[in-house]
């Protein structure tokens, strides 16, 4: 991903050459690059509300906060070009943690190509409806004095650049429709490579909860030699005393029959200590991604809020006789919207959620028969995975990512798009 980050010329990698010199010009360039195409981008989302409602005024607030929206998203798209270094320093951590065990690995895979092709569908989806409302309909005549004309005819996908061939228009009618394409274009890529990278993190860290866990299992039961199998059903199975060795992710099964109780204690103890340094360094991935992500994602939570308010008021405000254009444009903005709404709080429910199972796994293992100090170990361990900041939350804690929030945007969203549409009425009752 972020080798299509540097193909595309959108993302700078330091120390991607081996000579500071070049590097140091390499990294000059690319802030000038990204300067110059922040200019067209609000230029070009500027003036976009404009051009589209210089003949139907009725559109303007909408197209208004459909281009506030995409600035707000574009900003975390700047902010995170700004620093690389952090998310960099994220990927090298990742690869610390490589998954060997084969069935977690394939079922992360499985989760992280499903949320990756959907949310890169929403938004291809959301690109080509935008380019298709694109149309001589929406842009009209201008001549030298100001005044507008007769519009032109509406234009098919593959007739997006007859506008340009029109040489009796000024050249600022160019500049913000070719602006406005390019744009486009290059806002897909920005926004879809953006929010792919989310889930990868997460899914990564999830599948270590899933390792994590399935060790823990293996700790206490001394008398019985009982470990359990389900932690949630607490079902028990006979296998023999086992040997974690977590950095490795391997296992092995050792006969404790006959060996002394300090000998036997010496497994679990070794086992306990493995599980809380793989806990304490997977917190200390989280809180770093949370300081990497916080400050780039702020602003797409709040571009998430605002845009879910606007989708939702103009599927209300559709009627029969709109084109089917606007109709493909609308749903697959709302589309993209909740989807990506949607993963976010998912996967900070299931970091919480494998926060819980750890600490119920351990809580429910036969601790209480071990030595002291593995007692202590164990201790340790469960004051830390009651921890309450195992969500992702974002402005400074203000925001936490969760299925209850989830319903609490939905029901303001739908509670603020009845009272406009109820104004919208009492208005039209009036006229």
């Amino acid at each position: 991903m972020l080798v299509q980050f540097h193909v595309m010329g959108i993302l700078s990698l330091p120390g991607y050459h081996r000579n500071p010199v070049y590097n140091l010009l390499h990294r000059h360039l690319y802030r000038r690059f990204v300067l110059t195409m922040t200019f067209l981008f609000v230029s070009g989302m500027v003036m976009n509300p404009f051009i589209y409602s210089r003949h139907d005024e009725s559109e303007f607030l909408l197209r208004l906060l459909e281009s506030t929206g995409a600035l707000m998203i574009y900003t975390a798209v700047l902010v995170f070009n700004l620093h690389v270094h952090r998310v960099q320093h994220l990927t090298t951590l990742v690869e610390t943690f490589t998954l060997h065990n084969r069935k977690v690995r394939v079922r992360c895979g499985r989760l992280e190509n499903i949320f990756y092709y959907g949310i890169r569908s929403a938004c291809f989806i959301t690109m080509v409806a935008q380019i298709l409302t694109i149309s001589g309909e929406g842009f009209s005549h201008v001549d030298h004095s100001g005044y507008t004309s007769v519009p032109y005819r509406p234009l098919p996908l593959i007739n997006v650049w007859i506008p340009l061939l029109d040489l009796s228009q000024p050249l600022c009618f160019y500049i913000a429709y070719v602006s406005l394409l390019y744009c486009m274009v290059v806002f897909y890529f920005m926004v879809s490579n953006l929010l792919t990278m989310y889930p990868i993190y997460l899914i990564y860290q999830h599948g270590q909860y899933r390792v994590l866990n399935k060790y823990l299992s293996y700790i206490g039961h001394r008398g019985t030699r009982r470990y359990i199998v389900d932690s949630g059903r607490l079902k028990y199975r006979r296998i023999q005393r086992c040997y974690v060795d977590l950095w490795r992710n391997q296992y092995k099964v050792v006969d404790t029959e006959g060996q002394s109780k300090e000998w036997q204690d010496r497994l679990d103890y070794s086992n306990v200590r493995q599980a809380v340094q793989f806990h304490q360094k997977l917190i200390s991935f989280q809180h770093k991604f949370n300081r990497s992500m916080g400050v780039i994602c702020s602003p797409i939570v709040i571009t998430w809020f605002v845009s879910t308010i606007i989708s939702l008021f103009e599927l209300t405000r559709l009627q029969s006789h709109h084109d089917l254009n606007k109709l493909i444009r609308v749903c697959s903005e709302f589309l993209m919207t909740m989807t990506c709404y949607f993963y976010a709080c998912f996967a900070s429910e299931t970091l919480a959620q494998c926060e819980a199972k750890l600490h119920l796994t351990m809580y429910t293992c036969d601790w209480v028969h071990l030595l002291p100090r593995t007692r202590r170990a164990v201790q340790l361990f469960l004051f830390r995975t009651q921890r309450d900041g195992a969500y992702m939350t974002y402005l400074n804690g203000s925001v936490v990512m969760c299925y209850r929030q989830y319903g609490n945007v939905m029901k303001m969203a739908y509670s603020f798009v009845n009272f406009m549409n109820l104004i919208f009425n009492t208005e039209a009752k009036q006229r």
